[in-house]
């Protein structure tokens, strides 16, 4: 998860240059979509608290958070503000995905163990960090949407197939029965 949000505060400005054609104006309502969902999932998720299983909540936005990146992916350059949507989408949505998870590995791991294991899952963020060594030159050589439409893609498919692995969906209750 780390990397695709690193990609995402990195390869804006070559989308939205590069393929929309936009400035500093549009580059900025790009961004505005993406903090304005996030803010906005936050609240709602605040006030909802989501599924009874919090894991489902992750992996439903994760779904739909890919489903975001992927209008990215697909929007024509004509289309800035599909792109924008998407943005949106994605935003609110990865505090679908972020909150649940942090609250489920609160809960999972055992106390004297969560300052590991916070600090591995934070430590994906700078693996994303290093993965833009290569997203940067693909990106120039293939254009930015293709990492927006396949990262998409992959959390689409990873949010799917993780209601298909019962480790997954029977975290939360996995600590209780021991």
């Amino acid at each position: 998860m780390g990397g695709l949000i690193c990609f995402q505060a990195a390869l804006p400005s070559l989308l939205v240059y590069k393929h929309f054609g936009g400035g500093a104006a549009e580059f900025s309502w790009f961004e505005v979509a993406w903090g304005s969902g996030v803010l906005l999932g936050g609240l709602f998720l605040s006030a909802w608290g989501g599924f009874r299983r919090r894991i489902y909540t992750s992996m439903m936005g994760l779904i739909l958070l890919g489903l975001g990146f992927v209008l990215i992916g697909v929007a024509p350059p004509t289309a800035f503000w599909l792109a924008v949507s998407g943005n949106f989408l994605a935003g609110f949505m990865n505090s679908m995905t972020v909150g649940p998870i942090a609250a489920v590995l609160q809960a999972r791991v055992e106390p004297d163990m969560q300052g590991r294991v916070f600090t591995l899952v934070s430590l994906s963020a700078a693996l994303g960090s290093v993965s833009l060594t290569i997203a940067g030159p693909v990106a120039d050589a293939i254009g930015v949407q293709p990492w927006y439409f396949f990262g998409g893609l992959v959390c689409m498919l990873v949010g799917f197939g993780a209601f298909f692995v019962p480790a997954i969906v029977n975290v939360e209750e996995a600590r209780a029965a021991q």
